[in-house]
């Protein structure tokens, strides 16, 4: 492959005028480029990019420039790390995809006819973009926007789920092994060749390789959950727009207290990657074993077993003024998945020996629906700090976050007949003490956040 080879200064004044050099590049740059020695340009010899070789773009990025649609710099360098423009991404994207693009019209910049191409394409807007302009830095939520138009033609309005449909579409991967999104990073020029050249294949019928622990944020970061990434098999995907994390709001009718449920993440113990573990392998369980009567025969207090998934909601709390709380502690509202039973081949409670449970194995036991809680105050603490004052406590003006988790053993479970058919949802319940003394005659005070059928043809 022979790149920049015998070029006449005639012809390289015309490469630059036909914007080889990057419109986000600045004079210093432009000028150190048009005093590259000409020889070097022209020389025959050169038959690949200076910066390229071990970069880890470098086969895609090759693959890339023989079929036409990206080139490097005139000093033989490509620049792979090197942000990428809003325009220059887009011209790729209608070149790579053989849109065909009018001529420019005088006055109008270079980029105009491949923005006026993308639109009529369909993957862009031009309510796309409400700040910056076209030489701004594309940022790979941009890039995920994008992407998923030119590959699928996808008409979501949603701005916050772009980057889930591009994960789950195996578009973009995570940056590390945790599936870290970079949802506000610039993108750079090798990022953008390598999700066009996905975007090529998906277009070809490819189905790509998905990271699950970026799918997993990327569902986080849309709606406030990954059920449906974690637990396919309660929370199928044909009722993932039915989520509605803003179900989760409770406030007192004097407007003083106010709860919203911010997040509801489920973490594979077993998984050393999962992108939320660090949030809680310090957390400690109740774990109970009872007799046929009743009666509690055993409690441990212990750290989640490795085969099992911890569940936890986030729930943020705002006091506009100190509260009195009275002689007991108030406990925040949290979010939990319900009607979640036992073993399914036994389904009968008492053919669960509690003599099996070991650190690795925890199985579902009688008091399943009420073991398993831990209540965890963040680095700031809930009512921090709760000053005992004549006997009661205080809850403090300011913002505060309610944290709680539970643990689930893993294997095969059943839900709950209801209504029907077996039922699995999240539910969201306020703080108890301040609810019921708020609406005392309300009865219930949960609130569904999502109601899904399970699946039992998918597999965790």
């Amino acid at each position: 492959m022979i790149r920049y080879k015998n070029l006449s200064k005639q012809v390289l004044a015309l490469v630059l005028m036909g914007y080889m050099i990057s419109p986000n590049q600045s004079n210093a740059e432009s000028n150190a480029l048009s005093n590259i020695n000409a020889s070097k340009i022209t020389d025959p010899n050169v038959t690949e990019f200076l910066d390229l070789k071990g970069h880890w773009g470098e086969s895609v990025i090759t693959a890339a420039v023989d079929k036409g649609y990206v080139d490097g710099y005139p000093d033989g360098t490509f620049k792979p790390n090197g942000d990428i423009t809003r325009a220059e991404f887009i011209k790729m994207v209608d070149n790579a995809l053989h849109v065909s693009v009018a001529g420019k019209k005088i006055g109008d910049s270079w980029y105009v006819p491949y923005i006026n191409a993308a639109v009529t394409s369909g993957f862009h807007q031009w309510s796309d973009f409400s700040s910056g302009d076209w030489n701004t830095a594309l940022t790979r939520q941009e890039m995920a926007r994008i992407a998923v138009r030119a590959a699928t033609g996808d008409k979501n309005t949603d701005d916050n789920k772009w980057m889930y449909l591009a994960t789950k579409a195996g578009l973009i991967m995570g940056m590390d092994d945790t599936g870290i999104l970079g949802v506000d990073n610039t993108t750079t020029r090798a990022q953008s060749v390598t999700i066009i050249e996905r975007v090529l294949s998906v277009k070809n019928g490819t189905k790509l390789k998905v990271d699950k622990h970026a799918v997993s944020r990327a569902e986080v970061h849309w709606h406030g959950t990954n059920v449906f990434t974690m637990w396919p098999r309660y929370f199928p995907q044909n009722f993932i727009d039915n989520f509605d994390i803003t179900q989760a709001n409770w406030k007192s009718s004097d407007g003083n207290y106010h709860e919203y449920g911010e997040e509801f993440i489920v973490v594979d113990m077993e998984d050393p990657n999962d992108p939320y573990r660090n949030g809680v392998v310090d957390m400690k369980f109740n774990f109970a074993t009872y007799d046929s009567s009743g009666k509690r025969t055993n409690l441990q207090i212990m750290q989640a077993p490795s085969k099992s998934y911890v569940s936890y909601s986030r729930v943020k709390v705002v006091i506009q003024n100190d509260i009195d709380a009275g002689p007991g502690l108030i406990t925040g509202g949290y979010m939990n998945m319900t009607s979640l039973g036992m073993d399914k081949d036994s389904k009968i409670w008492d053919k669960v020996l509690s003599s099996q449970e070991d650190d690795n194995t925890v199985l579902y036991s009688k008091s399943q629906g009420s073991q398993n809680t831990f209540d965890l105050n963040t680095s700031n603490g809930n009512w921090s700090p709760q000053i005992p004052r004549s006997g009661s406590y205080i809850l403090r003006s300011g913002t505060h976050y309610w944290v709680q988790g539970r643990v689930h053993p893993k294997g095969d479970a059943f839900l709950f007949f209801s209504g029907g058919y077996y039922n699995s949802s999240i539910s969201f319940t306020p703080s108890a003490r301040l609810y019921s003394t708020d609406s005392p005659n309300n009865g219930s005070h949960s609130f569904i956040v999502v109601n899904a059928h399970e699946d039992y043809e998918t597999h965790n």
